[in-house]
């Protein structure tokens, strides 16, 4: 057979070996139809993203089979068709001016990818005419829109090392699952309804689950929006294609052949998990009623009407924020959450503010520093509390001024050093009434502080599941988190529990580690 250069002087400049031939001219006219067709070439160079179609109402006999690994059609066989946009407009220009934005045209509507090879699509014929062929809609094959839009989980899945290891079997859970594999021999359906038990393989989106804790989450997680959960379906959504896996090794051969230099080309059969866009009205139970935006890793946006809640949450769950009816939120990160404004930042709580750091806690002013309580004078509040379990030092620049409308009590266990290198002040309100009186007689020992209270919340962890030494995020019951706060959001799956019990702390009742200084006269 003659190679491809020999042809390159006898005829028009040619797409690369295998793609549609963007120069094809149409004269006959037929039936407007529609006709359903079978995609079988894209990737022509005219600018429109045309699709080659073999249309079987308008050709001979197709080439190649859906069980056979060759997937390449003759190109006589297929018509050059465009996509009909769901929606399209453009600004009619101002000038033929080339450099002016405000002056050329712009456009603007939606954009669907080409569909892969040997999808079926409805095709119509404007006014008969073969060059005006268009794509209106696309024919789903029988029984393959589980997946569509949302990804849905079902029971009826092949397990696999993930879903093994983690001890999650058909019998017990649902997982999100892919497309049943219509070519497997050992698949029959007995009656109408034996699809929806049809085992399928577990969907990749199950390992990003897994790792954001949310693989038994049907509120954040786990999702039931599927063209087949209901019949009619209250699912809106969209899908994309997912990019293609160059790396799997996975390929066929596809394209257009003809017997002079057209042989078809490998390509990928695999994709990724592709992006989705879900609106749920919700099921028969009134569950599942959300908007969700997903990304084929994984990050998701998730407005839930059913559990009341708005999530937000990162593919590797390292960090989530949600929002509840109730008013409260949660916001949780694996590493550092920071903040920075160039005004101010003001944060007001009605009533406590809790902060607790596991090591330093570290405040620095630029200018002053200024600590107030019960600014209102309400009578039997305002009282200030530091309880330092270790030595406590303070140091000023300039002056160091300490004052008290009442008693200044100090209580030591030791001695009590006063140092200066200057003059020391000693001063009483003088007289009988107000002498200062030294080693005579005890004064009043310093009333202890309160404590802060203590609440012990659970320790999510990364622990064994099942003896297959599988590992998943859950509680680990061998450890408690004791902090200052009711309500700490931990890493998915977070319980969501305000701990309302303190932990019970041995109260200071003013003796430990004070020496007591009995009344005596010299």
């Amino acid at each position: 057979m003659p190679g491809q250069s020999d042809y390159q002087s006898k005829r028009p400049k040619r797409t690369p070996p295998g793609l549609p031939t963007s120069t094809r001219e149409y004269s006959a006219k037929v039936d407007p139809g529609p006709y359903v067709g079978i995609v079988k070439g894209y990737g022509d160079d005219s600018g429109m993203n045309r699709i080659a179609v073999f249309i079987p109402a308008l050709a001979q006999q197709r080439k190649s089979k859906e069980t056979a690994p060759d997937r390449t059609e003759l190109e006589s066989n297929t018509i050059m068709v465009s996509l009909a946009l769901p929606f399209y407009g453009r600004t009619n220009n101002k000038s033929d001016s080339t450099g002016s934005y405000g002056k050329t045209t712009k456009a603007y509507g939606m954009w669907m990818p080409t569909p892969d090879i040997d999808t079926q699509v409805m095709v119509v014929f404007a006014e008969g005419i073969l060059e005006n062929g268009y794509i209106i809609a696309y024919v789903p094959d029988a029984l393959m829109l589980h997946s569509v839009p949302g990804i849905a989980a079902s029971s009826s899945f092949k397990p696999n090392a993930q879903t093994t290891a983690a001890g999650m079997t058909p019998t017990n859970v649902e997982v999100p699952v892919a497309e049943y594999n219509k070519l497997d021999p050992t698949l029959k359906f007995d009656n109408n309804t034996a699809w929806k038990n049809i085992p399928r393989p577990v969907h990749d989106l199950y390992g990003t689950l897994l790792a954001q804790g949310l693989e038994a989450d049907y509120a954040r997680g786990l999702a039931t929006s599927s063209a087949q959960r209901e019949s009619p379906s209250n699912v809106f959504g969209i899908s994309t294609p997912g990019p293609l896996d160059f790396d799997s090794g996975l390929t066929q051969t596809q394209g257009l052949v003809d017997d002079l230099d057209k042989f078809g080309y490998q390509w990928p059969t695999n994709r990724g998990p592709g992006h989705t866009f879900v609106m749920d009205d919700g099921d028969r139970n009134h569950d599942s009623k959300l908007v969700r935006l997903r990304t084929g890793f994984g990050h998701q946006i998730l407005l839930n009407d059913t559990d009341g809640i708005v999530y937000l949450g990162t593919a590797s769950g390292n960090a989530w924020a949600e929002l509840r009816n109730d008013g409260s939120v949660d916001v949780f990160s694996a590493k550092d959450v920071s903040v920075h404004a160039e005004g101010n930042v003001n944060m007001l709580a009605d009533v406590d503010v809790n902060i607790q750091a596991g090591e330093d806690i570290n405040l620095l002013a630029g200018h002053n520093f200024k600590v107030e309580t019960n600014p209102a004078g309400v009578e039997g509040k305002g009282h200030a509390h530091m309880y330092i379990n270790g030595n406590m030092k303070a140091f000023a620049a300039g002056t160091f001024n300490m004052s008290s409308n009442g008693w200044f009590n100090i209580t030591s266990k030791e001695a009590i050093s006063v140092t200066s290198t200057a003059c020391i002040y000693v001063k009483s309100g003088g007289g009988s009434k107000y002498p200062i009186k030294l080693n005579t007689e005890a004064g009043n020992v310093a009333e202890p502080p309160g404590r802060v209270p203590i609440y012990e919340n659970n320790w999510i962890n990364r622990e064994a599941s099942n003896t297959y030494g599988g590992k998943r995020w859950a509680v680990d019951g061998s450890y408690s988190y004791y902090t200052a706060m009711q309500r700490v959001p931990m890493h998915e799956p977070d319980s969501r529990i305000n701990q309302s019990k303190p932990k019970e702390i041995k109260p200071w009742d003013g003796t430990e580690g004070v020496v007591h200084i009995s009344d005596s006269s010299t």
